[in-house]
């Protein structure tokens, strides 16, 4: 079964590959670090790009500086 849409989670090439090919699902996306906060504030910025686009990176810089 397909998850909603509100659940959808924007991921790179290399994390998307990952996703598929290391540990398993359960283990990348415990790993990601509150992927779920990501994709609930990207579906409530449904139709505005720009701050969809801001969300995105401020996710990024978190995520990076937390590795």
């Amino acid at each position: 079964m397909k998850p909603h849409d509100k659940w959808v989670t924007p991921l790179c090439y290399e994390c998307h590959h990952r996703q598929h090919t290391g540990a398993g699902e359960l283990t990348f996306w415990c790993d990601m670090k509150h992927p779920i906060g990501l994709a609930e504030n990207l579906y409530k910025l449904t139709g505005d790009r720009e701050k969809a686009i801001q969300e995105i990176l401020r996710f990024n810089r978190v995520f990076q500086n937390s590795k």
